[in-house]
């Protein structure tokens, strides 16, 4: 399946960039990436050129240059998410022991709704 066929140069070159970022190592790349795996590859190119329009006309609009830092607490969040998924794969035991201390919480609350579910 591929991209709708237009006519506008405009619109081609918005849908060329996206395809740039499948190989690019910062939030939009990553950004890209996980709409492609999740949306499809047309889908993906249609959204993430949306995007890159809308920071386009932000930057015109309010004429200011593109500052890459924006997108730091993204990128951070993103890095912990990854970080906290390769911990998940990797201590299984520590997982299974944690969500069972989370259901005994669960169930002491449910049966002393007024404790604080940390008598262990």
């Amino acid at each position: 399946m591929k991209t709708r066929d237009v006519k506008s140069r405009a619109a081609e070159a918005q849908r060329l960039g996206p395809k740039v970022l499948w190989n690019a190592k910062n939030y939009l790349g990553d950004c890209f990436r996980r709409w492609k795996a999740r949306l499809g590859t047309p889908k993906a190119i249609t959204a993430m050129a949306h995007k890159l329009a809308r920071i386009l006309w932000h930057l015109l609009k309010y004429q200011e240059p593109y500052d890459a830092a924006v997108w730091a607490k993204a990128e951070e969040k993103t890095a912990r998410k990854k970080s906290n998924a390769s911990k998940k794969r990797r201590h299984p035991r520590l997982l299974t022991r944690l969500y069972l201390m989370n259901l005994h919480r669960w169930f002491l609350r449910r049966l002393h709704p007024y404790s604080s579910g940390n008598a262990l």
